[in-house]
């Protein structure tokens, strides 16, 4: 067999049996593996298939070389954004070369062939509350290694931080969960908001922490607990910290640790430490629960934005960290928001 493979006719000319054999009869050619191929084609053209035995593996020359034909597919390949993504591009990490697109904003993302991209999706984290209050919860921690996008646009929304609660009369408000942040199909629910020490029939009582990508630390009870933390969405998320003491705000969970539950009254706990992740290059840690407020000691916010707990004020939750904002330990000071979330996709070039 002349193992040609590749041949263009003109008008007239005569098949000899080697042709036949050769280019009709072996619409790919079969060889027991690199060796016998190479040693058979010698000058392959571009487009030529030749199927290898040992590895059972079907190749084709590209023009320049021997390649496996794959029916996975590949890269995702991005052709435009909006929202102004802030785009890192060509950036080697751990040998291989990618696009980073860091969306600290809503906008959308526009995939202009099939693929898979890497993802880190976090929520927005909860707002701490008022008044012998627990901190908020960190927002979901979504990290996804292999995220299938249509050839179209995907929409991103950063989800906003929850609101803190403000305080009223002689008590306060819980705050409020964070909102959830995604990229097409793919999403991570906001952080829980911190409970608090609040005013209703018949009186003074205190709330739970809210429920969310990591729960908020429950409020302090005003007759003694156990009051509970709220809970986090595993394996996004840690539960808050409960209440156990009169007037102590317990810590908001965070993505890879639990809050604080309290140990005495008036004396506000920790948040839970959030995850770090080194998608773009460097290692970021996110999604930290806010600490609880006491009217004598208030906890510091975890590892990854979470904000302290305070008595005249509490703190912030960081900005695209989806950090949980700290609690108030006193009845006339407001509580601060969670911090906003973030989305960052990073596809192979």
């Amino acid at each position: 067999m002349a193992a040609g493979g590749f041949k263009e006719f003109v008008a007239g000319e005569t098949l000899d049996q080697d042709e036949i054999n050769d280019f009709l009869m072996q619409g790919v050619l079969v060889f027991a593996g690199t060796a016998a191929r190479g040693s058979a084609i010698t000058a392959p053209v571009e487009g030529q298939f030749a199927f290898l035995k040992d590895d059972d593996a079907l190749t084709f020359y590209d023009g320049t070389q021997w390649a496996e034909l794959s029916t996975t597919p590949g890269a995702a390949v991005v052709s435009s954004t909006t929202g102004s993504p802030t785009v890192t591009s060509g950036t080697v990490i751990g040998g291989t070369a990618y696009d980073i697109y860091q969306f600290t904003g809503s906008g959308s993302i526009v995939f202009s062939e099939a693929g898979f991209a890497e993802l880190l999706v976090i929520g927005g984290g909860g707002g701490g509350g008022a008044a012998y209050a627990g901190g908020g919860g960190g927002g979901g921690f979504l990290p996804i290694a292999q995220g299938y996008f249509g050839a179209g646009t995907a929409t991103v929304t950063v989800g906003a931080g929850g609101a803190g609660g403000d305080t009223q009369a002689d008590g306060g408000a819980n705050g409020n969960n964070g909102n959830s942040s995604r990229i097409g199909d793919f999403y991570s629910p906001g952080g829980g908001g911190g409970g608090a020490l609040v005013r209703g029939a018949p009186g003074l009582y205190a709330v739970p922490g809210l429920n969310g990508g990591s729960g908020g630390g429950a409020g302090g009870p005003q007759s003694g607990g156990p009051l509970a933390g709220g809970l986090g969405f595993s394996p996004l998320g840690n539960n808050g910290g409960g209440s156990n003491f009169i007037g102590a705000g317990a810590g908001g969970g965070g993505a890879s640790a639990v809050g604080v539950t309290t140990t005495a009254s008036d004396r506000g706990t920790n948040g839970g430490d959030g995850e770090s992740s080194s998608i773009t290059g460097s290692s970021v840690t996110y999604a930290g629960g806010g600490g609880g407020g006491g009217s004598i000691a208030q906890g510091t916010g975890g590892a990854g934005g979470g904000g302290a707990g305070g008595t005249s004020s509490s703190t912030a939750g960081g900005t695209n960290t989806g950090g949980g904002a700290g609690g108030t330990g006193s009845t006339s000071a407001d509580a601060a928001a969670g911090g906003s979330g973030i989305v960052i996709v990073r596809v192979v070039v």
